[in-house]
């Protein structure tokens, strides 16, 4: 039997070596702009840099340094639209904050994040042209959803036969386990990400999954693959013991049952699904507090069940209270003088850190969104888009809702379902007539 420095070595190199062929075969498959999907769900690499290197930034500059080579030296034409320029004023009213606070390591980092997630939104949107492009990027939500229902498996299984590899900061942070209490169960990560931020990285995944389940133009080879992918995501949802995301998961999936056009089926198995629910409401609660027993959050005592996130979120709001205009500076509210910890709480983290000005901004951005919703639900009438609607959109408000008990404002996958949003709003638009 190998030892655990030998498999640690030989997983490493075919992970990397797996990793590249990977990439290349979707860049040639689906385009270059298509591994900002593929690299957004995996976070920091195996070689720590001091600045979590992430595969999600490394694909933004080559696609950045392409661009200036497709444009063969020519000033590159920034197509601007009122979107993208909310995005810019936010971005420098959490410049303005973090500049006010004494601009710290900590928020000059977030903001060279924040930098980098744009750029690949941007080229995200300017790339997404045509339906077709649409298609092509529900694939690779499916290819990408695969590949981390998978690795998050293996991880965990892996876990139980060399559990001395799965240190902190390793290779194999991906699970993380408090062997101090012999109750809990190991909780599913991902690399310099808690289970809670993982949990919010399969979300738009598991909706693009439903969403291509759902469709009648699927055939049923894609059907049983798309309901494999949706399996996988939804026991790695259930291993990362995170119960707000869950929740938020389990509530889209509710109001997607009744937004849903057809399927009649679905919905009078969800109404019967709902009666019981209530009959049975104790015994679900039973059911939350064993689940919250195994992640460690509950010991008997049912205020141990918010896990704190009330405390947090009184003392995120009293800071505010102390800086109202410009906040305490992005990334800063886990100082000991302010929080100490993340709020857990997306809204409030970025009230707290930026101040009322980037809070107004943001709340304009979300309210600009829900009008390209608006646009596109009674523009997406056609089972090509409207499937694909269904999926991205569903996976936005699924995030958006995993939001509020998670710290998610630096995430690329929260910006890129934004981005999706009002790249489909301008294809149905211009092409809407063209759609058959």
């Amino acid at each position: 039997m190998l030892a655990a420095s030998e498999v640690e070595i030989l997983i490493y190199v075919l992970a990397w070596v797996l990793s590249v062929y990977i990439l290349i075969s979707v860049s040639k498959k689906y385009g270059l702009v298509s591994l900002l999907i593929l690299s957004a769900p995996i976070h920091r690499l195996a070689i720590d840099v001091g600045f979590s290197l992430k595969l999600f930034y490394i694909v933004t500059f080559v696609l950045f340094f392409v661009s200036l080579l497709e444009s063969r030296k020519k000033l590159y034409t920034i197509k601007v639209n009122d979107y993208f320029f909310l995005i810019f004023l936010f971005f420098i009213s959490v410049v303005l904050s973090a500049l006010m606070n004494g601009a710290s390591i900590v928020s000059i980092r977030h903001i060279g994040v924040f930098s980098l997630v744009f750029f690949g939104c941007y080229f995200l949107y300017v790339k997404t042209n045509t339906v077709e492009d649409l298609e092509r990027l529900q694939n690779v939500y499916l290819l990408t959803g695969l590949l981390l229902g998978i690795s998050g498996l293996f991880f965990y299984v892996f876990y139980f036969f060399y559990p001395e590899l799965y240190v902190e900061g390793g290779f194999f942070d991906a699970v993380t386990h408090d062997k101090l209490r012999l109750h809990t169960w190991p909780l599913l990560q991902s690399f310099d990400v808690g289970s809670n931020g993982y949990a919010m990285t399969l979300v738009p995944f598991i909706f693009v999954a439903i969403g291509s389940l759902l469709s009648p133009a699927s055939r049923f080879n894609k059907k049983f693959y798309t309901a494999l992918v949706m399996l996988l995501l939804m026991v790695n949802l259930g291993l990362t013991f995170s119960r707000g995301t869950l929740i938020a998961v389990l509530l889209t999936i509710l109001v997607l049952v009744f937004y849903i056009k057809r399927h009649r089926m679905i919905k009078f198995t969800a109404v019967i699904s709902m009666f019981l629910l209530l009959i049975f409401s104790s015994q679900l609660f039973q059911l939350y507090k064993g689940y919250s027993y195994l992640k460690g959050s509950y010991s008997g005592e049912n205020t141990a069940l918010l896990s704190e996130r009330d405390q947090l979120l009184t003392s995120s709001l009293n800071t505010y209270a102390e800086n109202p205009v410009f906040g305490v500076g992005q990334g800063n509210i886990v100082e000991p003088r302010y929080v100490g910890k993340q709020t857990h709480n997306t809204y409030v983290e970025l009230l707290a850190e930026n101040g009322i000005f980037s809070f107004f901004i943001f709340m304009l951005i979300m309210i600009f969104l829900f009008r390209k919703i608006q646009f596109l639900n009674k523009n997406s009438h056609h089972p090509r888009i409207y499937y694909i609607f269904i999926s991205f959109t569903f996976g936005l408000l699924g995030i958006l809702i995993a939001a509020i008990p998670t710290s998610a404002i630096t995430m690329p996958l929260f910006w890129i379902q934004l981005t999706l949003v009002f790249s489909m709003a301008r294809i149905v638009k211009i092409s809407r007539s063209e759609i058959r």
